[in-house]
């Protein structure tokens, strides 16, 4: 079709097209003027990805960063957060909301959620691209009910966030604190076993993991004097020895354990009573030999210290394991109740990770598009739908309206009448 068919054609139906985009822009005009005018607010929030919690000191990695905001723009929507604003307004309680909710048929979900979901119908979400800033809009019929939804979805959201950190922390470190207790029973049973053996075996751990046989044997066996053993001097020659090096032993190991435990511990308790046993012993052998002391020299300390630690090395090492055992389940235990202080801390916090921007505001102006745009796109829509129907008639209708429709047709002219003219 050559563009004076196409003209030739408008020209003829131009009454049709006139009409038709008359009808258009009328329906647009009633339209425009009854339409329900629409307005949206927005209340901005910042998500502190980068700041790191003022409890746990975390911060969230940059490759987790990116799937949380759009997680954050999905929440904003979410039921728990539309329903925290159902319930801050009251609408469960509202006779005409509930009237609606029964007429509506729609009894798959209960009315909570059912007024929730209006609410989320109305909320947008988006994030500022290239930062850390989210948009939260709400459209409303009117500006004021626009601005006050928007802030109380943020507010919403924010308490949802709180809500859900302290719910987590609170779980987690009610686990903890469970496990805190099986591993206080397990450090008390291992401390336990530990006493007993010592006491059992005569045996005191110092604070380097070593017993007081083998430090005494370093100390005797290095530069400092040995202990002095003393001995029955008198006339029954030797009298007394044994005790009186027993007795010596034992204030070794009193001095060692007074070090690292307290005046009432059970292993003190019990080195006392051998003390005094042992000094009993000494006493009554010097009574037998006359009463004459002499002092020995180092040598002899010295092998006999060494047989002592030669004779009690299983023990010793029986001794260390189980002080092993309980140095771990110690710092277990230091390092699990850090943890669920923490946890408890982090339950009852206010921080949300959420730092508020703008506050919505009441809109001047509703929504695009205006009311000059709906008008001039319905006489567009008008004068396009009546070429079309020019065009659909045309086809089905063909006529001939000049030389051209001949020759489209494979029709010989023979020849062409023209209307002349008078001059005036």
């Amino acid at each position: 079709m050559s563009l004076p068919q196409f003209l030739r054609i408008l020209w003829v139906w131009r009454w049709t097209i006139l009409i038709t985009a008359g009808v258009c822009l009328l329906a647009g005009s009633i339209f425009a003027l009854v339409r329900h005018r629409t307005y949206t607010a927005e209340a901005r929030v910042m998500l502190d990805v980068l700041k790191p919690d003022p409890v746990s000191g975390e911060v969230i990695s940059s490759s987790f960063a990116r799937a949380y905001v759009p997680t954050q723009t999905e929440l904003i929507r979410d039921y728990r957060v539309t329903g925290r604003v159902v319930d801050r307004l009251g609408m469960t309680k509202s006779p005409e909301l509930r009237a609606k909710y029964e007429a509506s048929n729609n009894h798959g979900t209960d009315f909570r959620r059912w007024l929730a979901n209006q609410i989320s119908d109305n909320v947008q979400a988006t994030n500022v691209q290239g930062s850390n800033v989210v948009v939260i809009s709400y459209t409303a019929t009117d500006p004021a009910t626009a601005a006050r939804m928007a802030n109380l979805v943020r507010d919403g959201y924010v308490e949802e966030t709180i809500g859900s950190k302290r719910g987590d922390a609170a779980q987690t470190a009610a686990f903890f604190e469970r496990q805190l207790g099986d591993v206080r029973n397990q450090l008390a049973e291992a401390e336990g076993r530990k006493v007993a053996f010592e006491r059992a075996n005569n045996i005191v751990l110092l604070p380097d993991d070593s017993d007081a046989d083998s430090a005494r044997l370093q100390a005797v066996a290095g530069s400092a004097p040995p202990p002095a053993t003393v001995v029955g001097g008198g006339g029954g020659g030797g009298g007394g020895g044994a005790e009186a090096a027993q007795l010596a032993a034992i204030d070794a190991k009193i001095a060692a354990a007074s070090a690292t435990l307290g005046p009432n511990h059970p292993i003190l308790k019990d080195l006392r009573e051998q003390r005094a046993a042992a000094a009993s012993a000494v006493s009554s052998a010097r009574a037998a030999s006359g009463g004459g002391v002499r002092i020995m020299g180092g040598g002899g300390d010295v092998a006999g210290a060494r047989a002592r630690v030669l004779a009690q090395r299983d023990k010793v090492e029986e001794a260390k394991r189980l002080q092993s055992d309980v140095t771990v389940l110690r710092d277990q235990y230091a390092k699990m109740a850090a943890r669920a202080a923490d946890l408890r801390q982090q339950a009852a916090s206010n921080e949300s990770g959420i730092s508020l921007l703008d506050s919505a505001v009441q809109p001047r102006s509703p929504d695009k598009p205006s009311t000059i745009l709906i008008i001039a796109g319905a006489l567009g829509a008008g004068l396009g739908l009546g070429v079309l129907i020019a065009l659909v008639s045309e086809l089905l209708y063909r006529r001939v309206r000049g030389v051209d429709d001949l020759k489209a047709l494979n029709v010989p002219t023979v020849g062409v009448i023209t209307r002349n003219v008078a001059p005036a």
